[in-house]
C-alpha cells in the first residue's frame, strides 16, 4: 500500500517538475524501478517529491528513507544544486525562501566558519564576531548574485504579479525591473499631462 505523504515546506522551496520531463521520469521509473529513496523529515517529504509523484504515477512502491543529519536545508539545497531547468530568476526566488526559512530560525546571525554548534546546526551567537547576511548565503546557495536576490526581494513586496513571472521563469529579473520601469515613466508623463490640463493656458508656465 503507498502512503500519501505531505511535502516538507523546506522542499517546497523548489519547483515540482512538469510536463514531459516529468512524463520521462514516470516511464523510467515504471521500467527500472525506483533507483534513489524517498526522504522523510518531521513527517513530511524533504527530497524526492518528483520521484515520489512519479512512482504513485507508475504504480511504483516508493522506499522512505528518515532524513536524521543536523541540517536539512541545506540536504535539500544540495541534493537540488544540479538542476539546469532553473533559470536565475526561479533560483533568485528560491533563494528568497531560503533567506526567509533561517531568519524564522533565529539564522540571520549565522556564524562564518562554522563557529558555535557546528556546521549545520542552530547556533547562539550572542557575542560572537563575523556574523553573515541571510540574503549573502541563500544567494550563495543557489548560485545568484546578492543584486539579483534585491532584485527580485523588492519585485515580490512590490509587484507581486511579476514575481511570480520571475518565479516560474516565464520573465527574468531584469526584464521585470525595466517593465517596472518603464511603467512608472508612463504613469510619471500621464500625471504631468494631467496636471497641465487641470491649469489654465495662461497659467501653464508655472506647472512646466
Amino acid at each position: 500500500m503507498i502512503v500519501s505523504l505531505e511535502f516538507h515546506d523546506i522542499a517546497n522551496s523548489y519547483p515540482l517538475m512538469e510536463g514531459q520531463e516529468f512524463d520521462d521520469l514516470c516511464k523510467d521509473i515504471a521500467e527500472k524501478g525506483l533507483l534513489e529513496s524517498i526522504w522523510l523529515y518531521e513527517g513530511k517529504i524533504l527530497d524526492g517529491r518528483n520521484r515520489y509523484k512519479a512512482a504513485i504515477e507508475a504504480g511504483v512502491e516508493p522506499v522512505i528513507v528518515e532524513f536524521s543529519g543536523d541540517d536539512p536545508l541545506e540536504f535539500v539545497v544540495h541534493a537540488n544544486s544540479n538542476r539546469r531547468d532553473l533559470g536565475i530568476g526561479q533560483r533568485a526566488a528560491i533563494g528568497i525562501k531560503i533567506q526567509k526559512y533561517w531568519n524564522e530560525r533565529g539564522l540571520e546571525n549565522k556564524c562564518l566558519g562554522g563557529q558555535a554548534a557546528g556546521r549545520g546546526r542552530e547556533k547562539d551567537l550572542t557575542g560572537l564576531s563575523n556574523p553573515i547576511n541571510a540574503r549573502a548565503e541563500a544567494a550563495k546557495a543557489v548560485g545568484v548574485s546578492e543584486g539579483t536576490m534585491a532584485i527580485v526581494s523588492k519585485l515580490e513586496r512590490e509587484e507581486p504579479e511579476l514575481f511570480e513571472q520571475v518565479a516560474s521563469g516565464k520573465l527574468t529579473p531584469h526584464k521585470a525591473q525595466k517593465k517596472v520601469k518603464e511603467r512608472k515613466k508612463k504613469e510619471k508623463r500621464a500625471e504631468i499631462a494631467a496636471l497641465g490640463a487641470a491649469v489654465a493656458p495662461s497659467d501653464r508656465w508655472h506647472v512646466w
